[in-house]
């Protein structure tokens, strides 16, 4: 491959995580992953009185278990997909 202009040096967002099932009654299997934003999506957790929180998780190719990570650890601001329509999206991708 040849370079015909020089990039910004910009890379995609990427981070080493654990497999732990922190958030989720654990059971992760301790694997070590490289995630990227398109591993990510958002789950939630409602409360009787009508709060909902929102939490940023991937899940393990490995086991299929879910785990959430930090916030502070999500790349920009950009909304982030659903459990549901996360699953969908990799089907329809064919992953």
């Amino acid at each position: 491959m040849k370079i015909l202009a020089k990039g910004n040096g910009a890379k995609s967002w990427s981070k080493k995580v654990t497999c732990t099932g922190k958030g989720n009654d654990g059971g992760g299997c301790g694997a070590k992953l490289l995630i990227e934003r398109t591993d990510l999506f958002h789950t939630f957790r409602s409360y009787y009185d009508g709060d909902t929180d929102t939490f940023t998780s991937f899940m393990c190719p490995e086991c299929k278990v879910i785990t959430d990570i930090d916030d502070a650890r999500v790349p920009d601001g950009r909304e982030l997909p659903s459990l549901q329509t996360w699953k969908k999206n990799r089907g329809r991708n064919g992953r």
